[in-house]
């Protein structure tokens, strides 16, 4: 009798651990479901942010027409989210009685890595201008993008105006895919600068009509336009 007594206590301590262990292991079950569930969703709270979509640190060349009065070969940087292009200044200056016209035409080859999809989404240039009585000036600049050319921005000076200007020009243009394949592009700008002094008086004596688009940024080289992407999520 007292055998039975024990080995029934014993049996019933071994069912206690036994729903306990099976409780703990169960507890322990579900956790793991709810984290592999939040992984695969939703980033956890105790996991940083994934980090945003960028591109790579990268130089390279760019193909130009038309463009006098540049001493530095232009050349393209490749940098998070923004292209910058990098030469000297460009400007145009006219003398009393003329008017004088510059453009300048960029191309860029442009390769977006596989696993993007990035649209240009601004671009944004700085100049000066110095117009006398009796002269005027202006400045355009058109981006394209894929052979696709986005509207022109323009900007008029007219006399008595000598002071820096700046233009964030928001740009509408396609969504480069590359999701499911790496795609070259090709990104240009036209710009076109105009001095007119054709009605300047004729003193005093040096008058002249004169603007340029200068440098924006100096950190990475002297800086005349930036075009900046937005990085849009492959679905």
């Amino acid at each position: 009798m007292q055998f039975i007594k024990q080995l029934g206590k014993q049996l019933s301590f071994l069912v206690l651990v036994g729903s306990g262990m099976f409780s703990a292991l169960s507890a322990s079950a579900q956790t793991s479901v709810t984290i592999n569930a939040n992984t695969e969703g939703n980033i956890p709270p105790n996991i940083a942010s994934r980090p945003t979509r960028a591109f790579e640190f990268k130089k390279f060349p760019v193909t130009f027409f038309h463009c006098r009065n540049i001493f530095v070969t232009p050349e393209a940087i490749l940098n998070g989210d923004t292209l910058s292009i990098v030469f000297s200044k460009f400007k145009a200056i006219a003398p009393p009685t003329e008017v004088v016209a510059e453009s300048c035409t960029l191309r860029i080859n442009l390769n977006v890595p596989v696993g993007f999809k990035v649209q240009p989404i601004s671009l944004l240039y700085n100049g000066f201008a110095d117009v006398p009585n009796g002269g005027s000036a202006d400045v355009a600049v058109r981006l394209l993008l894929q052979g696709k050319l986005t509207p022109t921005s323009k900007q008029s000076f007219a006399s008595g105006f000598s002071d820096t200007f700046s233009k964030d020009v928001a740009v509408v243009s396609d969504t480069i895919n590359a999701c499911t394949k790496p795609v070259d592009i090709v990104v240009g700008i036209n710009s076109s600068i105009v001095a007119r002094a054709n009605n300047l008086p004729a003193t005093p004596a040096g008058l002249k009509t004169q603007i340029s688009i200068d440098t924006i940024d100096t950190s990475i080289g002297a800086v005349l336009f930036k075009i900046k992407f937005a990085f849009l999520p492959c679905t």
